[in-house]
């Protein structure tokens, strides 16, 4: 069993607070960096990618650098999302430890304070004109709503005047700004909740196909927008990695996910799942 992707949660805090992001956890963690190696440990015979986020701002981890040498070490492809705003004071870092692909959400640009703001934008594109050397950078606007969609206008703008590209006609895929420079677009979406109606019981997802995630309270959910936790099929910090792939309802899971079949109650309420129909 082979996976294109886990997802590492570090840290499930933040320094923003945006709306089109899921809820604020009950409980602020971080990962040791002893917890951190150990699930390196564990997943490196898996996956080739390691992805340091499912909530939270991972540049806010005190212990960045030791976790990004830790997968220095074991020649894993690291991606990292971000909202930005501590790129600049993390810049060394990230040029000694350098991400295969950082992705910044640009968007929430409009749900930070006024003293975030000020510089937010140039900083972000200096940045990331930067990190470039090494590292592919994605601007993320994933916040894309139909119709007129003023600030999603304003980002663009100035993000394509700062590339001196003309707009794009279409807000869709992923448009190449410059060497190892991209800007990703998506539209909105929600959260899946367990508190929402049934939607399908056929369908397709990346879920246990692709990949999964791992909590930074170590719990192994099968999706990355499994924030809270709703599907939780083991747990690393209890269990070996191993034996929760292999137990009976992880099987059926990812069986009826190949098949078409959504066994998962969360997958049926899941409308971004949608989106691979």
């Amino acid at each position: 069993m082979k996976f294109k992707r886990i997802y590492v949660e570090i840290c499930n805090t933040c320094n923003l607070s945006c709306s089109f992001c899921a809820s604020r956890p009950a409980h602020p963690r971080q990962m040791s960096v002893k917890q951190f190696a150990d699930i390196v440990e564990q997943v490196r015979p898996y996956t080739d990618h390691l992805y340091l986020h499912l909530l939270g701002e991972p540049l806010m981890h005190p212990q960045l650098e030791a976790i990004l040498q830790i997968c220095q070490r074991a020649l894993l492809h690291v991606q990292l999302t971000t909202n930005g705003t501590l790129l600049a004071s993390r810049r060394e870092l990230l040029e000694a430890y350098p991400p295969r692909q950082i992705n910044i959400s640009v968007h929430s640009f409009w749900e930070q304070p006024r003293d975030l703001c000020a510089n937010y934008l140039e900083q972000v594109l200096t940045c990331g004109d930067a990190l470039s050397a090494h590292s592919y950078i994605s601007y993320r606007l994933w916040q894309v709503e139909e119709g007129e969609d003023p600030k999603t206008q304003t980002l663009l703008r100035a993000i394509c005047a700062h590339y001196e590209m003309p707009l794009p006609e279409r807000l869709q895929g992923s448009l190449r700004l410059a060497d190892r420079r991209f800007l990703s677009f998506e539209r909105a979406f929600e959260w899946p909740s367990l508190q929402r109606p049934v939607r399908a019981q056929r369908g397709r997802c990346r879920g246990l196909v692709d990949m999964l995630a791992i909590r930074s309270n170590g719990e192994v959910v099968p999706c990355c927008l499994d924030a809270h936790g709703q599907e939780v099929l083991g747990n690393v910090f209890e269990e070996r990695f191993a034996d929760i792939l292999e137990k009976p309802y992880t099987l059926l899971l990812r069986q009826g996910m190949q098949q078409g079949l959504l066994r998962s109650p969360l997958c049926q309420r899941c409308t971004y799942r949608q989106r691979f129909d």
